[in-house]
């Protein structure tokens, strides 16, 4: 997710949760220094859906209207008003804020409060800053014809553009252009070859390499820093992953109505349906989940697992000795792990393990209760339950909770103070004893940082 959204009370401010209760009077927790500070308030006007947060978890901006037009509110500043406003984005650092605003009949970007040049129209949701936050891009219309703006240069202009996107090292850009009903790549401003479809582009984590998926004369195949691969009837859409370490590449490809999974340019058995391909953190393996008929599995280094009635959520450990997911047998869900099947419940999901590898949680439901199980222990059971992340030591876990019509963090099974709403981007560790989440009271928004004795 770019950018995070507060879980708050939907009489406040018109969003999905309808909580109520406040909790800055709440009295202080055994084993905690809390403190709290105020960042922004949550007016009337509030434009429904508009609620962004920042990666970091620390900074807050919305958009709100008047019967003149619409402004942005970063932080508790209120900005220039315009007609219209839209496409709230914080940078990957969270220092930076883009977006896009309308006057008459002209679009354009504010970035960091500075309004860049005037168009016809800009692509919504194209707002894109590079990975070190230093550079942005995005797609606009002048007159009828669509073309990049980088660093606030304009490229060559197209028919369209589709898929703009940044090398993870920040130093290279790549988007799919049309002309004359032919889609092609673009990369540094160099056009690739023109094919019938074109598929989103990936870089791989070194940059070094760009992959996508093309068709031409009803054959698709993968494209890779220009070599085209093996032809086949379908390319999975989404599909492709580069490994961490950059050197291999996976994707998941049909062939005559089945499915199979494509690795270093080796194909895989064929299955009915395939799904969630991904690689383990040493790059060294590789697991995906796999349809047989009615049944579902996951298959790890080629290997088949047990069949179930439904399974997801699939996950490698850091270490990459382990791998995990939650499967379905009739109507009864639970995890597995490296093969060995846990207890059942009525629900689970939300698998994570900790830094150490050592450790694995996930949420679990009973009845209309939820609750964390660490290390196969159950914790207390609530109303809801989410956003479970461990410590960077891997000694503590942390989510958020609710109980009535009030959220808290729980740390090491102690309830924290009770609040309206919690940030969806769920809490952060600071270090190993301490860490902070946005909370919601009436329609204030605090940053809560706490230290754990």
């Amino acid at each position: 997710m770019k950018n995070r959204r507060l879980l708050a009370s939907a009489a406040s401010i018109g969003l999905v949760l309808a909580l109520v209760l406040s909790g800055c009077g709440s009295p202080s927790i055994p084993g905690r220094v809390v403190s709290e500070r105020r960042i922004t308030q949550i007016d009337s006007g509030f434009v429904e859906g508009s609620l962004t947060v920042s990666r970091d978890i620390r900074r807050i901006a919305y958009f709100a209207e008047t019967d003149d037009g619409q402004f942005a509110v970063i932080d508790g500043t209120k900005g220039k008003q315009y007609d219209a406003a839209g496409d709230l984005t914080f940078s990957p650092d969270s220092q930076r804020v883009a977006y896009l605003a309308i006057t008459g009949d002209k679009w354009f970007a504010v970035v960091d409060g500075i309004e860049e040049k005037p168009y016809d129209g800009i692509g919504q949701g194209t707002l894109t800053f590079s990975p070190d936050s230093q550079r942005l891009a995005y797609v606009v219309l002048a007159g009828d014809r669509w073309f990049a703006v980088v660093d606030g240069i304009e490229e060559k202009q197209y028919d369209a553009i589709a898929s703009l996107t940044f090398s993870p090292d920040s130093q290279r850009v790549a988007y799919l252009a049309q002309m004359d009903n032919k889609w092609f790549s673009v990369v540094d401003g160099v056009e690739g070859k023109q094919y019938d479809i074109v598929g989103a582009s990936i870089f791989s984590p070194d940059s070094q390499r760009l992959a996508y998926g093309a068709q031409a004369s009803n054959r698709q195949f993968v494209v890779v820093n220009g070599v085209e691969g093996k032809q086949y009837d379908g390319i999975g859409d989404g599909s492709l992953t580069f490994s961490p370490d950059s050197q291999r590449l996976a994707y998941f490809a049909q062939t005559e109505g089945k499915w199979l999974a494509v690795v270093d340019g080796i194909d895989g058995r064929q299955y009915d349906a395939a799904g969630e391909l991904t690689f383990s953190p040493d790059s060294q393996r590789v697991a995906y989940g796999a349809q047989a008929g009615d049944k579902v599995f996951t298959v790890v280094d080629g290997i088949d697992g047990q069949q179930y009635d439904g399974a997801g959520g699939l996950i490698f450990s850091p270490d990459s000795q382990r791998v995990a997911y939650m499967a379905m047998s009739g109507d009864r869900q639970f995890a597995v792990v490296n093969g060995i099947e846990e207890k059942q419940y009525d629900g689970a999901g939300g698998l994570v393990f900790s830094q150490n590898s050592q450790r694995l949680a996930y949420l679990a439901e009973i009845g209309e209760k939820w609750f964390a199980v660490v290390d196969s222990t159950e914790g207390k059971q609530y109303d809801a339950a989410a956003g479970l992340i461990f410590s960077p030591d891997s000694q503590r876990l942390a989510y958020f909770a609710q109980a009535g019509d009030e959220w808290f963090d729980v740390v090491d099974g102690i309830e924290g103070r009770k609040y309206s709403g919690l940030s969806e981007g769920g809490l952060a560790f600071d270090s190993a004893s301490s860490l902070h989440y946005l909370a919601l009271d009436g329609n204030k928004v605090y940053l809560v940082e706490e230290t754990v004795g």
